[in-house]
């Protein structure tokens, strides 16, 4: 017989890794707040499609960082609702979006998996998004190198950082 958590685990998304794309900027504030924010869509958006930062998608312009998350535990405490763009002239692939909508994901951590950062999406020394980027991290220089980034991150997060 199962135990009431176990049955709760048994959900459809038991098992399933969803997929947060963000910036590199984002990922700064989401590690120090540990919450994920309802962004102006009103929904925190996910994806099933662990290969969507690869693709040539819509809407992810300025990104570089993949936060992965146990989706069974998430939805023991939050709505996840499938969702599919009805209006879009273009196709973008099996992106298989899921939603939390009107609501932000607090205690971030209890359901984060690993971080994933793209080094070819980390903005280039000596640039204004990288000079912004240095500030958000609190760093006087006015330039950082990726794998400095990368030490910061790890030392902000349990679980691991990896660099695809």
């Amino acid at each position: 017989m199962l135990t009431f958590a176990e049955f709760q685990n048994e959900g459809k998304y038991s098992g399933i890794t969803l997929y947060h794309v963000t910036s590199y900027k984002n990922l700064i504030k989401i590690l120090d707040s540990n919450k994920l924010v309802v962004g102006s869509t009103g929904a925190i958006s996910f994806t099933r499609n662990r290969n969507l930062l690869r693709q040539a998608t819509v809407g992810l312009g300025g990104v570089g960082v993949v936060l992965e998350l146990d989706a069974g535990k998430l939805t023991n405490t939050y709505a996840v609702k499938p969702y599919k763009y009805h209006n879009l002239d273009v196709s973008v692939g099996d992106e298989s979006e899921e939603r939390v909508v009107s609501k932000n994901i607090d205690g971030l951590s209890k359901y984060l998996l690993r971080v994933k950062l793209y080094e070819t999406y980390f903005p280039e020394p000596n640039t204004r998004d990288n000079m912004i980027l240095c500030r958000v991290m609190g760093n006087d220089n006015h330039s950082i190198e990726f794998s400095v980034f990368i030490e910061f991150i790890k030392g902000k997060t349990p679980v691991p950082v990896t660099v695809a």
